[in-house]
């Protein structure tokens, strides 16, 4: 079974991404989702795929999130993304962010195994 983490779950890419997973399920496992600020899309994502690991780029959604979600792992920010993509339970990183969000200080995309 293949165990992936999908960055920008909200987007076009994570959706299209998560629709294909929906009818993998007996071969890919969906371990963290991350998104800009979208945190009821998450929710629902989540909740669809069974998910504890999210992330969330703006810093208010992510507290909305944990006060919906006490029990869920909830990242905020750069290091929010980069707790995801590094996760040691994650085989595969799909990434879907728009280019420019979520990279370190000196512009560079975070590094994903």
């Amino acid at each position: 079974m293949k165990r992936i983490a999908v960055l920008g779950s909200t987007g076009s890419i994570g959706t299209q991404c998560l629709d294909v997973v929906a009818r993998l399920t007996d071969r890919i496992r969906v371990i963290a989702l991350a998104a800009h600020r979208d945190h009821e899309r998450l929710w629902q994502q989540a909740h669809q795929f069974g998910v504890r690991h999210v992330a969330l780029a703006d810093e208010q959604a992510a507290s909305a999130l944990r006060l919906r979600q006490p029990d869920w792992h909830v990242y905020a920010g750069d290091e929010g993304l980069q707790a995801i993509a590094t996760l040691p339970e994650v085989d595969t990183v799909v990434v879907g962010v728009a280019g420019g969000l979520w990279t370190g200080g000196d512009g560079c995309c975070v590094a994903c195994r």
